[in-house]
């Protein structure tokens, strides 16, 4: 950053010496209100988006029991993982209408040395690789009932709908 000063003696030898130049603070981080929105785009092009309002959610006595077993199984990963050479951090992915634990991992990135392998990503690797072992898996009639094992793909919106199906991650969670 050059203040004025700074500003004028690098071009005095130059063409844009003779130029009247005008100094205007602009912000930088976009406008939260729409008041911002107004009195920013008079100095500068800014566009406004307005905070979406999302409905708090609610959560029964059974739910919350839930969410906070998964807490402990976070915090659980996370005291044995201090123990290692990781960084202490752990993460649990669950389904909230089984009561299932997905997935969960700790963070690796210190024993593999790539930054991509921290807790979330090590999660979402786990998921993803079963799913892509269920949707390649051959179908199978194991139990002579003359119907496959095999789950059919579906659309993430399908997904939401059919509550039976599983493997989308963000459940619920979306936007439209």
């Amino acid at each position: 950053y050059l203040d004025r000063s700074q500003f004028d003696a690098v071009v005095q030898d130059t063409e844009w010496a003779d130029l009247e130049i005008l100094v205007v603070k602009v912000p930088s981080n976009p406008p939260y209100t729409s008041a911002q929105f107004e009195q920013w785009s008079q100095v500068w092009p800014v566009t406004y988006r307005p905070p979406l309002k999302l409905k708090k959610p609610e959560f029964s006595s059974d739910e919350k029991g839930y969410v906070e077993m998964c807490l402990q199984a976070a915090m659980q990963m996370k005291s044995n993982a201090a123990d290692t050479e990781n960084r202490a951090r752990a993460v649990v992915m669950g389904k909230l209408q089984t009561r299932k634990i997905v997935a969960q991992a700790a963070d690796t990135t210190s024993e593999s040395g790539h930054p991509l392998r921290h807790a979330v990503m090590n999660c979402i690797a786990l998921v993803a690789d079963r799913e892509v072992a269920r949707l390649t898996a051959e179908p199978t009639d194991d139990n002579n009932t003359g119907e496959s094992n095999s789950v059919p793909v579906k659309r993430s919106h399908e997904l939401c709908e059919d509550r039976d199906v599983g493997g989308y991650l963000c459940e619920g969670l979306d936007s439209a």
